[in-house]
């Protein structure tokens, strides 16, 4: 009856689910070895060892479901039984002995780590040293004979992990530093200084996974908690292995420097020869990060387990971009025109005229894609396809569109319909590009078009880096990355005077003669393009909307797209200008802004004071009107803006200058936007201030994203929170804001 016990509880201990190893087949046989040892144990066991087994079994089980409270309260009232008699059935306690491990080695996670394993070990050795004590000698020679047998196991996988780890520990680690240097280097864009580290960190990993999973290594997997080291390492080296030997094959597979537009055309097939050995490398990095996730354990000793915590980050920092790479080259034949032509609106902005997205648009064309072949296809200026100014708007002919939910509240008085440069009214280019699409698709020379994009001088003189000075027919100096801008927002109103129609036109000349540049010139490596191009795109003054659901999913998580994006459950805030004056002033506007709120951490009611200066640095005479001046009665040099207040809170009161003033408030993005017109003489400057108040969703982890607006010159910003509860006060954030920041806070 008893041995018939034993097996039962090695049968069912075998099925709970406790790894004390990690790996299946050793923790099987362990929790097997560890019931009929305690089975045994039990049935020779004094009364008080075995009424303290089921105590303790009970009260671990009851905590951790209905399957374990019911092995533990069973193993207690047959332990209680047991010990009541005067000669204690050995069946009985046999039986309480094995339902008590049940509900052990079932038990639940508690305290620090190792506690349950020692509450574990409080309540079973007692039995287990009074049971071979009062065990005749034959059984207690077997006991001891096994107890030596299973010693000597454990010694011998003992010695063999600690081998096999002495050796690999080395290659591990310098096949880690090789790999975090090769990663740095591939997100930096230098594939060819990536290739040795990247083999070396494949030789070393493949050493350190041989020493692991060889008969050393698996010696070791199976002693408790040592084989989840020996584990977690063998595991990590075959990742490692994997990831860098498919992250070398691609980068000596996918030579991003011959990746350029010759003369207009882009090679196709070397594109889409490039994706497989990419994508195969993102692959391998998310299996990686899988890998690190599985293999943590709480029982892991420090040193293995900061390693993991390194290579965790490492992998965290660069699977987005190994990811978003792979996408970009498998989206990148149909974007440019593989599968059949395409046609992307071109819209240049200037910030000089703020709208909510950046700037209005003077300027349009439309670039052509098909078979890899890049053309720019007609330029023109918007002002050719409205009214010449709002009083001519009776006799003007509409660009009908459906306007998405919400455009007529908030943007209405835009009359983009009219007037298409106005066309960025809403900080969300997506949904600009979409009324953009809708309006062209009326204008002949455009029609349907695929995609829309967005860019400002900044934009131009970021791509100039990449060219070089460009000559520009009308124009008696190269265009080049340092004088572009100022040109653009200022030079060109000046040469130009009056001469509209030659500024015009040579604004569609500075398009062209830098797209020409772009797709012709040989362009620098992988590296040098992100960091021309990164801020512009990071800025917000180079934006593309794709009408490709799977391309525009990619641009909006790289921040292509321009989409207002926020993080859930965060706190935000963005400020934006609307110049109300047809003219180009914004380019002589300074803005401050400062930001102080405080937190109650109790209730999460935030209050927040928001301080606008604004200093207009334009003249009162002196340059073009179409600069500085107006057709309003306001003095020439006078800046007249719509300042614009975006947060998911409420607004108590606003001032300029320290009047209070009406407020123009819409809901808008799942929160509000205040806007109040502030007018600022030449030279002079005016100070908004809002009062807002609300609630945070986790004021104990403040986050709060500042969105930015795209102008001609960068915010200086100021945020500052303060804690109802505390004195102190913490500065977020401080100096000019170049692109969306994302800002945390932790604690009272």
């Amino acid at each position: 009856m008893v041995v018939g016990i034993l097996a039962g509880a090695a049968v069912a201990a075998a099925l709970s689910g406790a790894e004390p190893t990690g790996s299946l087949v050793p923790d099987v046989i362990w929790c097997a070895l560890a019931a009929i040892a305690v089975a045994w144990g039990a049935s020779w066991a004094g009364r008080l060892p075995l009424a303290w087994l089921g105590a303790v079994a009970a009260v671990v089980g009851v905590g951790n479901g209905w399957l374990s409270g019911t092995f533990g309260l069973l193993a207690l009232g047959t332990g209680v039984l047991a010990a009541s008699e005067r000669r204690p059935s050995r069946e009985l306690a046999a039986l309480s002995g094995a339902l008590a491990i049940q509900a052990l080695l079932r038990g639940p996670s508690y305290g620090f780590v190792g506690l349950p394993t020692l509450v574990a070990l409080a309540g079973v050795l007692p039995a287990l040293i009074s049971g071979w004590q009062r065990s005749p000698a034959p059984q207690r020679r077997i006991a001891n004979r096994t107890g030596l047998v299973v010693g000597a196991v454990v010694l011998v996988a003992l010695v063999g992990a600690g081998v096999a780890a002495l050796l690999a520990r080395p290659k591990l680690v310098d096949a880690g530093n090789q790999a975090e240097t090769a990663l740095t280097l591939l997100r930096d864009g230098d594939i060819d200084e990536a290739v040795d580290p990247l083999a070396q960190a494949s030789d070393e990993f493949s050493t350190a996974a041989g020493l692991l999973n060889g008969p050393l290594g698996f010696a070791g997997r199976v002693v408790p908690v040592v084989g989840q080291h020996v584990e977690a390492l063998g595991r990590v080296a075959d990742a490692g292995e994997d990831l860098t030997q498919t992250a070398g094959e691609a980068a000596t597979s996918a030579d991003y420097e011959q990746l350029k537009a010759d003369n207009g055309n882009v090679d196709l097939d070397q594109v889409r020869a490039m994706a497989a050995p990419v994508r195969a490398s993102a692959d391998a990095v998310l299996e990686a990060q899988q890998v690190v996730a599985d293999v943590r354990s709480p029982w892991l000793v420090e040193p293995v387990d900061s390693e993991l915590d390194r290579l965790a980050r490492e992998l965290a920092d660069t699977a987005p971009a190994a990811v978003d790479a792979a996408d970009a080259l498998e989206l990148a034949p149909a974007l440019l025109g593989g599968d059949g032509e395409r046609r992307y609106l071109l819209q240049f902005a200037t910030p000089g005229e703020s709208r909510p997205a950046g700037g209005f648009v003077g300027t349009y064309g439309v670039l052509v894609a098909d078979q890899g072949s890049l053309s720019l296809g007609i330029t023109g200026s918007t002002a050719e396809l409205g009214p010449e100014s709002a009083d001519a708007v009776d006799d003007a002919v509409p660009y009908p569109f459906d306007p998405p939910p919400g455009w007529e509240e908030l943007y209405g008085r835009f009359y983009v319909q009219y007037f298409p440069g106005n066309v960025s009214a809403s900080p969300d280019w997506p949904t600009d590009s979409e009324v953009a699409r809708q309006i062209y698709a009326q204008v002949p020379e455009v029609g349907e078009t695929d995609g829309v994009l967005y860019a400002d001088p900044t934009a131009l003189a970021a791509m100039l880096q990449l060219t070089g000075p460009v000559e520009v027919p009308g124009l008696d100096f190269p265009l080049d990355a340092g004088n572009a801008e100022e040109y653009l927002l200022e030079g060109q109103y000046i040469q130009f005077d009056t001469e509209l129609d030659q500024r015009r036109d040579l604004l569609s000349e500075v398009s062209r003669s830098v797209f020409e540049a772009l797709t012709s010139r040989p362009l620098p490596a992988l590296g040098e393009l992100r960091t021309a191009l990164g801020p512009a795109v990071s800025g917000g003054h180079l934006k593309f909307a794709s009408f490709d659901e799977e391309a525009e999913a990619l641009f909006v998580r790289t921040g292509l797209a321009g989409a207002w994006q926020t993080t859930p459950g965060a706190d935000w805030l963005s400020l934006r200008s609307t110049n109300l004056l047809p003219n180009k002033i914004d380019w002589f506007l300074r803005r401050e802004m400062t930001v102080d709120s405080t937190i109650d951490p109790d209730t999460g009611t935030i209050e927040t004071t928001v301080t606008v200066t604004l200093r207009n640095l334009a003249p009162p005479s002196g340059l073009p009107p179409y600069l500085i001046g107006n057709y309003g009665d306001f003095p020439t040099g006078t800046n007249n803006d719509g300042l614009a207040l975006y947060s998911p809170h409420g607004l108590d009161q606003a001032t300029v200058d320290g009047r209070s003033v009406g407020v123009e408030a819409h809901p808008v993005f799942g929160g509000n936007v205040f806007t109040v017109p502030v007018v600022i003489p030449p030279g002079g400057e005016a100070t908004v201030v809002y009062q807002l108040s609300g609630t945070v969703a986790d004021p104990l982890t403040y986050r709060l994203d500042l969105l930015h607006q795209p102008l001609a010159h960068n915010d200086d910003v100021t945020v500052r929170l303060r804690s109802s509860t505390g004195r102190t006060t913490v500065t977020l954030f401080e100096g000019p804001l170049a692109e969306d920041a994302e800002l945390i806070a932790i604690g009272r």
